[in-house]
């Protein structure tokens, strides 16, 4: 084996090196935009349809974008292949060939169709954030949604009217339940 045969076999090395850190990028850029659509479109559907969202940065909404990016890395595994085709032509055509991926009819398909199953994901892990993420609120707070002073909501309390909720140091709050109560009758 002659010194021209050692070199080849490295620059070989060093090529398939550079195309799978390529591969590599390209699949987590894709894993990104993935993430951040379905985010951005469940988050808009979901405030719309609760009348006290959860706010984006809460720790429900922090576990529910870890979700969506897991199912995301998921989802672009089927993006794969086609990603490593790209990357292979792109780097017969370097250095004027970046984003050729993106720009790709085919590869634009399978994202669109990556796009919906992401989004419906991402819709129902938001409502269900939502629903065990019950919203609490402060004595003062659930006395001017209901119209009445924070005294009487204690005297309620006290005579089991309306017994407010306890927080482990026994601190009041009242849920949203209670509130979806209240606004029934007519208590005045």
């Amino acid at each position: 084996m002659g010194c021209g045969e050692k070199k080849e076999a490295g620059w070989e090395e060093l090529f398939i090196a550079i195309w799978e850190t390529a591969v590599q990028n390209d699949y987590e850029e894709a894993v990104k935009r993935l993430t951040g659509y379905a985010y951005r479109k469940a988050y808009d559907e979901y405030s719309l349809i609760e009348v006290k969202p959860l706010k984006q940065n809460s720790k429900e909404i922090q576990t529910v974008k870890k979700a969506i990016r897991k199912q995301a890395k998921v989802l672009c595994e089927r993006l794969l292949p086609r990603i490593r085709e790209l990357v292979y032509a792109e780097s017969q055509e370097w250095p004027n060939n970046r984003y050729k991926t993106t720009r790709d009819p085919e590869y634009k398909k399978i994202f669109n169709e990556l796009k919906k199953e992401a989004v419906a994901f991402a819709t129902e892990e938001i409502m269900k954030a939502g629903e065990t993420g019950e919203t609490k609120y402060k004595p003062r707070e659930f006395a001017e949604l209901v119209g009445v002073s924070v005294k009487t909501l204690q005297r309620w309390d006290k005579n089991g009217t309306l017994p407010a909720q306890r927080t482990p140091t026994n601190r009041r709050y009242y849920t949203q339940e209670q509130l979806k109560v209240m606004r029934r009758y007519d208590y005045r």
